[in-house]
This record gives structure tokens, sequence and C-alpha cells, in this order.
């Protein structure tokens, strides 16, 4: 599990000038889910389906530490959108 996590944050570390962007980093929902959970304290926080048929999902740490937000495709094949920190909540209130 800690190879996945490494590989994830390899993968988002960026872009080189000859390289290009990184390839996603993609693997199944469940070893994901279960790495991001034993290792980053990572749980889902939010989820929704796209127009594509994919289920997009956001796990965060306890006090907004750390996130990720996977795509899953029907398949359960989930691959990594994003990594980011600072996570935070959007209060309810009162619709725009």
């Amino acid at each position: 599990m800690r190879t996945l996590l490494l590989a994830v944050g390899i993968a988002l570390a960026g872009t080189t000038a000859q390289a290009g962007p990184a390839a996603p980093v993609c693997a199944p929902y469940d070893a994901f889910a279960a790495a991001l959970r034993d290792q980053a304290k990572e749980v889902p926080v939010a989820r929704m389906l796209s127009a594509q048929g994919h289920v997009i999902e956001i796990l965060a740490s306890p006090g907004g530490g750390t996130y990720t937000i996977l795509i899953v495709t029907p398949t359960g094949l989930a691959c990594v959108a994003d990594i980011g920190l600072a996570y935070a909540p959007v209060p309810e209130g009162p619709a725009v």
C-alpha cells in the first residue's frame, strides 16, 4: 500500500519540459481506498456521478490536512485526479 501512495505522489508531482504530463495513476478502487485510509487517514467526504458515468469521490483526512480526488470508472478502476492540502468543507447555508 505504501508503494501505491508513493506512486500517486510521484505521478502528480508535475510535469517536466521533456516528459510532459505524468501518466495517470490508476488501481482498483478498493486498493486506493484502503491505502488512503490506512496510510493517510483519508476517508470519503463527498461522492458524485459525472455526466460520463464516472463516480467522482473526494477523500480527506480529519481536520482537513490532506485530500485526494478519485475518478472511478463503472468497472471499479480508480484514477487519481488530484491531491492536495487544506481540505475544508463548505458550511451549509441558504442557497445562492
